[in-house]
C-alpha cells in the first residue's frame, strides 16, 4: 500500500543515549496552576521562533503544544522505545530522507544509513519551524520523487 516513504527529523538514538533520551523524556507532568511549566514551550514557539515564523502561527504551534502537554511523554515514549535500528532495513520501499539541520540533523543521518533503498538530501538553510519558512522548498525535493513510476 505504501509506495515510497519521506522523513524528516528522526529521533533516532541507540543504547544508552536513547536509554537518557527516555528517561529524561518521558516523564508524566501533572498541571499546576503556574505558566513556568509552560515556559520552555512558549520559548520554542514563540520567543525564538524562526525568521519567516507569523506571531500567529507560532502562537497556535505553541497552543498545539500545551493542548498535547498532559500525554507528551506518550509520543516520546513511543519514539525512544521503537528499535529503527531492526525496523529500518526491512523497509522495502524507496525513501527520501530530507535533513533539515535542527535538532536531529544528526541523528537523521545515523538512520538514513540503515534503510535498503535510501537517498539523504541536506537542507542546511532550514532549522525549525521548516513547514512555514521552507514548504517551498521541502516540495521541490518531495514532489520528484512521488511522482517517480516504480521503486
Amino acid at each position: 500500500l505504501v509506495r515510497r516513504v519521506i522523513l524528516l527529523g528522526i529521533p533516532f538514538y541507540t543504547g544508552e543515549e536513547r536509554e537518557a533520551m527516555y528517561r529524561e523524556n518521558v516523564v508524566e507532568r501533572p498541571l499546576t496552576e503556574s505558566f513556568e511549566q509552560l515556559q520552555d514551550s512558549w520559548d520554542f514557539a514563540v520567543t525564538y521562533r524562526e525568521d519567516g515564523v507569523r506571531l500567529d502561527r507560532a502562537y497556535a504551534n505553541f497552543l498545539d503544544a500545551a493542548r498535547a502537554r498532559p500525554v507528551r511523554h506518550q509520543a516520546y515514549h513511543a519514539a525512544f522505545s521503537y528499535p529503527g535500528e531492526v525496523q529500518a532495513p526491512r523497509v522495502t520501499q524507496p525513501v527520501l530522507i530530507l535533513n533539515t539541520h535542527g535538532s536531529l540533523a544528526q541523528q537523521t543521518r545515523d538512520m538514513a544509513t540503515l534503510f535498503q533503498q535510501s537517498e539523504l538530501i541536506e537542507i542546511p538553510e532550514l532549522h525549525h519551524g521548516i513547514f512555514d519558512v521552507g514548504a517551498d522548498l521541502l516540495s521541490a525535493h518531495a514532489r520528484p520523487f512521488l511522482d517517480q513510476t516504480g521503486n
